[in-house]
């Protein structure tokens, strides 16, 4: 029997939260235990590299602003998430050209894009069923 998972909504011209063949494979490889192992630490790993984005952008930490796109970029797509690794990548490039504006509007979309990145890990199906509790579509997003 087949299940399928709905992962949170995006905007038609978005890139997909996660790419689900990056999941399938790492799933694949390491099994389900340790795939949710993984996602556990990531999460964790995630947010920290969030917060010091924040913080480097708070004090106009140009180099920490790089090194935290970075590190984010390479951390996201390691685990498939296609959106962030995306937004890092863009704010990485935008720290090396010196584009303020450029920076700026992504800064303020990252929350969004972490929420909806975190959440779609916390709903990656280890056993090919949903998690428990799991409402990635619910009202409101």
């Amino acid at each position: 029997m087949s299940m399928t998972v709905t992962l949170p909504k995006v905007e038609n011209n978005a890139p997909p939260v996660l790419d689900r063949d990056v999941v399938e494979s790492l799933r694949a490889d390491l099994g389900a235990e340790r795939l949710g192992d993984i996602i556990a630490t990531a999460c964790v790993s995630l947010t920290e590299l969030g917060q010091r984005l924040e913080q480097a952008w708070q004090v106009g930490d140009m180099n920490g602003i790089g090194r935290s796109a970075h590190m984010l970029k390479s951390s996201a797509s390691a685990l498939g998430c296609a959106a962030l690794r995306l937004h890092a990548l863009g704010l990485e490039r935008a720290t090396k050209a010196g584009n303020i504006t450029k920076m700026e509007g992504l800064m303020k979309g990252a929350p969004q894009v972490f929420q909806r990145t975190l959440a779609a890990l916390s709903c990656v199906p280890l056993n090919r069923m949903p998690q428990l509790g799991c409402r990635p579509n619910s009202p409101g997003e």
